[in-house]
């Protein structure tokens, strides 16, 4: 049972620029940090590592801090010269999770911070944020904290799903599975740009849609879906049906015999699609209402 004088676990949001984000995919996971305002963080608190893509915040890691120390200490428990020149340095716990890039543009507003002045929130205009106001950490209230929380418990959910697709996990061959998604993508794109729309790709965002694809003063938020037989039923995330359910510009289009020679296009909007598809949930994800231990093996 913890300590009853032990200080309460704080969160803090603190920005990594897209660069080091990205830099740090080769290791899968962020359970390093570093920063000359990590020295009021104490194990047990809780860094939200995010970034901005084209101005969306954006959710990449959530690192339980276990350790806090100077860099020599750092280098020494990492075993590597190759750390950032920074005063302090934290070193996550067990709990590590894969980098994922979650969108928080719709609930960018309402994130609040610990705040003796009126700075307790971003300023956020069409849904973008200006990098400048991410410059220092900042404690997140316990309820920006649950609103993270579940966002991350819901890119969680995606990330199995699309990792289930991809590796074949029951869906398939998985190298089957990537030629027509790729295939997919080309021929949407090729659509598109055929009839002059600008087409920007989003795939690495796992934002909840693939292209942007706009013409003039008209925008689509396009997500492909790529079917190789030809009844037009595929997997969706929770995050995409979220954006069919709030993103007026969502768009979701189906190239159904997508590995054959004619491949077809089937185009909807996301109100489209929720009138004229019914989804079934086949991932859930449980977790425990109460701390569990595991019983020892007899």
């Amino acid at each position: 049972m913890p300590n009853s004088s032990s200080p309460t676990p704080k969160n803090y949001l603190q920005y990594w620029r897209p660069a080091q984000v990205n830099g740090a995919r080769a290791d899968t996971a962020i359970g390093h940090s570093s920063s000359e305002q990590l020295g009021k963080v104490i194990a047990g608190d809780t860094l939200w590592i995010v970034t901005l893509f084209d101005g969306a915040l954006t959710l990449c890691a959530r690192l339980k801090v276990e350790w806090r120390g100077p860099r020599e200490d750092a280098q020494a428990k990492l075993n590597t010269d190759d750390v950032w020149e920074a005063a302090h340095h934290v070193i996550a716990n067990e709990d590590i999770q894969p980098i994922r890039d979650v969108d928080l543009s719709d609930i960018a507003s309402l994130l609040r911070f610990r705040s003796s002045s009126n700075r307790d929130r971003l300023n956020v205009t069409d849904g973008r944020v200006d990098g400048k106001q991410l410059q220092s950490m900042r404690e997140l209230t316990p309820e920006s904290v649950d609103l993270l929380q579940q966002r991350w418990n819901e890119g969680l959910v995606d990330a199995v799903v699309q990792q289930n697709i991809s590796a074949g996990a029951g869906f398939g061959d998985p190298k089957v599975n990537k030629a027509v998604e790729t295939a997919a993508v080309n021929y949407v794109t090729s659509w598109y740009r055929s009839r002059k729309w600008r087409v920007v790709s989003v795939e690495a965002r796992k934002c909840g849609f693939d292209l942007i694809c706009t013409k003039g003063i008209i925008t689509q938020n396009v997500e492909v879906k790529g079917v190789q037989g030809s009844e037009p039923s595929f997997f969706i995330t929770q995050g995409e049906l979220k954006q069919a359910e709030e993103n007026p510009q969502f768009h979701i289009c189906v190239v159904v015999s997508a590995l054959s020679d004619s491949p077809q296009l089937i185009q909807l909007t996301g109100a489209e699609f929720l009138e004229t598809y019914q989804t079934v949930a086949l991932v859930h994800r449980a977790s425990p209402l109460n701390s569990l231990q595991a019983a020892p093996v007899a």
